[in-house]
């Protein structure tokens, strides 16, 4: 049997590279989530509460008993090894709580759930439901990635707000934005729309992004009010191209938060689910700062109807005092960080990648003699004795220490590398990488017969 046989997955079929936040289309997120794997304690390679299941529902419980109570800060911090699944999970739970649907029509959170083998899904399932109760079933989310969103030098509120408009459906040009924002609170933006179907024979929302919307808007505002724009081209050339909105307090952003969800989407618990936030704040004492007043202001007058939920590589107790992500530590509660250990890694790839037929697993038993143990145990990189013959079949042909060894490298580089630090994907993720092994066309691994290696 050639190695390659011996695998439940076809070796050539693509590993997906690291997940793109930004991706949200019905059939990337389905080719994600039938791909995903939960880990939990109830695997022996991972320590008692440190699985996918079990930091998953820490953060969902988390949530569900914050809802109820307005003195903690609705705000999560999710950490992990690159790699360990970090952006996964919170992509996946934040279009969970968008109910996305895919393209067969199921939704989403029911086939996410199902990935989950661990035999307490259901303590999942009853938090989730508890989060969806509480606010009255009507949630939505807003899923980012921050260093692709952010325009040059933008603040994480702004690009926040942003992006919450375009969720909503304002008008990609700022300053319409803001004036629709306007039209809304003085109860005329019916009549706005009123005029536009009268007037330019097609509704605002097909108009609103096309280059021409500025004059449109301007000549539709001096219909609406001839008094204050006494020409068709007054509020153009008095507002059109200005940044309206980007001076305001981090209050102001919150306070108009709430004003376009009150308008848009009435009674709904908002979702903000952002990736790569340590990697983007880095040493930017400003950045820090905003995020910071963020995470107050939500707490303070959120009513925790508005919920902000990051992702970074490092936990928080652990950053340096030095350091401006430690400095962030008070504004995201110890109950609602979520930390996805390096076990997780080696368990993804053992069951995403490394997984084998019952046939496979039988040949390689046979293989795995005691005197080839006994060889590998004193010759094999890394090996202290210490694994059984269950272990080398699950990680064969690689050895449970390389994907440690793999792991220690690819977050070296990423360390150390500026190319790197600028470059989400250019490194590898172990996934990635262990699959490139198998699949190295110079060594061929995959044709060789089973038993060659050792």
């Amino acid at each position: 049997m050639k190695i390659k046989e011996v695998f439940e997955r076809e070796l050539e079929e693509t590993i997906a590279p690291v997940i793109f936040f930004n991706q949200k289309d019905a059939i990337t997120v389905e080719k994600e989530v039938k791909e995903y794997v939960f880990t939990s304690s109830a695997t022996r390679s991972i320590e008692e509460g440190k699985g996918i299941h079990e930091q998953l529902h820490k953060l969902l419980a988390g949530i569900a008993k914050s809802i109820t109570n307005q003195g903690t800060l609705p705000t999560s911090w999710i950490s992990g090894f690159y790699g360990s699944g970090k952006s996964s999970l919170a992509k996946l739970i934040g279009l969970c709580l968008d109910d996305f649907v895919l393209p067969d029509g199921r939704k989403l959170v029911d086939v996410f759930f199902q990935r989950n083998d661990s035999g307490k899904v259901n303590e999942l399932i009853e938090s989730y439901k508890k989060i969806k109760e509480l606010s009255g079933e009507k949630t939505f989310s807003i899923v980012f990635d921050i260093g692709a969103s952010s325009k040059t030098d933008e603040h994480i509120p702004m690009v926040a707000y942003n992006e919450l408009l375009k969720r909503l459906g304002y008008s990609q040009f700022d300053s319409i934005a803001y004036y629709e924002i306007s039209l809304e609170e003085e109860g005329l933006y019916t009549q706005f729309g009123e005029l536009c179907k009268t007037h330019y024979k097609d509704e605002w929302k097909n108009l609103k992004d096309q280059r021409r919307a500025k004059d449109i808007f301007s000549h539709l505002y001096h219909l609406l009010k001839p008094e204050q724009f006494k020409e068709s081209s007054s509020w153009s050339n008095t507002n059109f191209g200005r940044r309206l909105g980007r001076d305001n307090s981090i209050e102001e952003l919150v306070r108009d938060m709430q004003k376009c969800i009150t308008h848009r989407m009435p009674g709904y618990t908002l979702f903000i689910v952002i990736d790569e936030v340590s990697q983007y704040i880095g040493k930017d004492n400003n950045r820090m700062l905003q995020l910071q007043s963020l995470a107050q202001e939500l707490g303070a007058k959120g009513k925790n109807k508005i919920w902000l939920l990051v992702t970074g590589q490092e936990k928080l107790e652990e950053a340096a005092k030095s350091s401006e992500l430690f400095k962030l530590k008070d504004r995201f509660p110890e109950g609602l960080r979520v930390y996805l250990e390096p076990t997780n890694v080696k368990e993804i790839i053992r069951r995403r990648l490394l997984k084998k037929k019952p046939l496979g697993r039988r040949e390689l038993e046979e293989k795995f003699s005691e005197g080839a143990i006994s060889l590998l145990k004193l010759y094999a990189f890394g090996e202290s004795g210490d694994f059984v013959k269950e272990e080398l079949v699950d990680f064969y042909p690689l050895l449970p220490s390389y994907i440690d060894l793999i792991l220690q490298l690819s977050n070296g580089i990423r360390a150390r590398s500026a190319h790197a630090q600028r470059d989400t994907g250019g490194v590898r993720s172990a996934l990635q990488i262990s699959h490139d092994i198998l699949n190295e066309p110079r060594t061929d691994l995959k044709n060789l017969s089973t038993g060659a290696i050792v």
